[in-house]
Order: structure tokens, then sequence, then C-alpha cells
């Protein structure tokens, strides 16, 4: 069975670590992982796990973790080397 966690709702923080709290569950793919990129040990454990970053554009621009399409920061995981998938 794979283990999926929504994994953030919350405003871009230092210290919002939820992406790398729901890895040490067994998560295998994180919804709302936008706030993954403000951490990069995260990434790395993300990119050597090979886990899968589910963005929801709309729910990310509703809820004004971006103020257009055009300025998601999802293309950032493709050189990082984070799998992700847009809702």
């Amino acid at each position: 069975m794979t283990v999926r966690f929504h994994a953030e709702v919350l405003r871009f923080t230092p210290t919002n670590h939820h992406v790398r709290d729901t890895l040490f569950l067994g998560a295998q793919r994180i919804g709302h992982g936008i706030n993954l990129l403000s951490d990069p040990e995260t990434m790395e454990a993300m990119r050597a796990n090979k886990n899968l970053v589910e963005i929801n554009l709309i729910s990310n621009k509703l809820l004004g973790y971006t103020s257009n399409f055009d300025d998601h920061p999802f293309p950032l995981f493709y050189p990082e080397g984070v799998g992700n998938q847009r809702c």
C-alpha cells in the first residue's frame, strides 16, 4: 500500500518541516509539498528516496501560495531531481 500525506497547507515559514515529518512516517508521496523548496535537507531526502510531490496548482493559487500560475515554483523541482505531479 502506498502511503501519502497531505503535508502542507501552511504559509511559508523557516521552521515548517511538515514534509520532513511525513517522510519519517513512511510517506512515499507528498500532497501540497510546495514548502519543500525552503528545506534543502528534506529536498535531499526526497531525491534520495525517489518520493513524489503532488502539486495542486489551483489550490496553491486559492490559498495564496502563488499570485498566478506563471509564477508557480513547481518547475524548480526538476533541477533538484524531485519528481512532481500537477493535480
